[in-house]
């Protein structure tokens, strides 16, 4: 069910209309530094840490394949690995967590 707003620009009042499209979208969230999620589907080629493993920000952890072309997964911070939640050769989805850090 769409509703009526107004808007209110330079002193003029705008009539429009707000689709539940709109109404309903899942709001902005920031991003949480300390976890490493796939930006696309893809499948895990190589890991370049473990559990336990100090990093430095920008430090190779992950190389993940999606659509036939190879991406490097950095460190997003200083950090120390806490969880590795996938293996090698294993197909992720986007936005799943791949590597978390304390």
């Amino acid at each position: 069910m769409e509703t009526q707003e107004f808007l209110i620009i330079d002193d003029t009042k705008y009539e429009t209309k707000v689709l539940p499209k709109f109404r309903d979208r899942k709001g902005y969230e920031m991003p949480n530094p300390k976890l490493v999620k796939a930006f696309i589907p893809g499948t895990v080629i190589n890991l370049f840490v473990s559990p336990g493993d100090s990093v430095q920000k920008g430090a190779k952890v992950l190389l993940l394949e999606a659509m036939k072309m190879k991406n490097t997964l950095v460190a997003p911070i200083n950090g120390k690995v806490k969880k590795i939640n996938v293996k090698v050769g294993e197909r992720v989805p986007k936005n799943h967590i791949l590597i978390e850090f304390e």
